[in-house]
C-alpha cells in the first residue's frame, strides 16, 4: 500500500485577520472550521489544477 508524503502546513494568523473572519462565521462555525473549509478548497484547488491561489477578500454590505 503506497503512502502519499504528507506536507504539513502552519499557518499563523494575524490578531486582526481572526477577527475578521469572525465577523464571517455562521452560528456553530468555530475559527478553526472556517480556516479548515478555506484551505481544503485551496487543496482540492492544488489537486485539480496543480496550483493555489488564495484571495481573501473581507467586505461588508
Amino acid at each position: 500500500m503506497d503512502q502519499k508524503e504528507m506536507t504539513r502546513l502552519t499557518v499563523s494568523l494575524p490578531v486582526d485577520l481572526v477577527e475578521k473572519l469572525d465577523s464571517f462565521r455562521g452560528p456553530g462555525l468555530s475559527r478553526t472550521e472556517l480556516i479548515r473549509l478555506i484551505l481544503d478548497a485551496g487543496a482540492r484547488d492544488i489537486e485539480e489544477k496543480g496550483g493555489l491561489q488564495l484571495d481573501i477578500n473581507f467586505s461588508k454590505n
